[in-house]
């Protein structure tokens, strides 16, 4: 197996600003998140589809956790959110965001590659292996221009 990893830097002068100047989070960060005690981007987008089923519908979903004795949909309120799957999937309605869900401010994306076998000219195998990839990494600075 074989993969690449992008990682996410942000110097202490960056961090110190606000979260509206920086527009990422810390992990610590997490106050609008009531059943996270740390933030991610996908613990967010997780909450706010939890929001938008019990506004369109009033239940969660059986797959989702229950944190707060809130109402488990049966079919017919399945059927509900279906009609919603646009806005459930995307987090968007039409062009708005339904969620403010910002990027965290520093962290690794790992991104996994296999190798590929597939039967060519008929009993020989032909193997494709990406082998190695750069690693990329991304630094958010604070920089005063005078």
């Amino acid at each position: 197996m074989t993969y690449t990893s992008e990682t996410f830097l942000s110097t202490k002068s960056f961090l110190s600003l606000t979260r509206e100047q920086r527009k990422c989070r810390k992990y610590d960060e997490a106050e609008d998140l009531p059943n996270s005690p740390l933030y991610s981007k996908k613990l967010c987008k997780i909450e706010c589809r939890m929001r938008l089923c019990l506004k369109y519908c009033g239940c969660l979903p059986y797959y989702y956790r229950n944190f707060n004795g809130e109402k488990i949909c049966n079919l017919t309120e399945l059927y509900c959110l279906s009609q919603y799957e646009d806005e459930l999937v995307t987090l968007r309605k039409g062009e708005k965001s339904l969620c403010n869900c910002d990027n965290v401010c520093e962290s690794t994306l790992y991104n996994v590659y296999t190798a590929y076998c597939t039967e060519w000219l008929g009993e020989s195998n032909l193997v494709i292996r990406l082998s190695q990839f750069p690693i990329i990494r991304y630094k958010g600075n604070l920089k005063l221009v005078g």
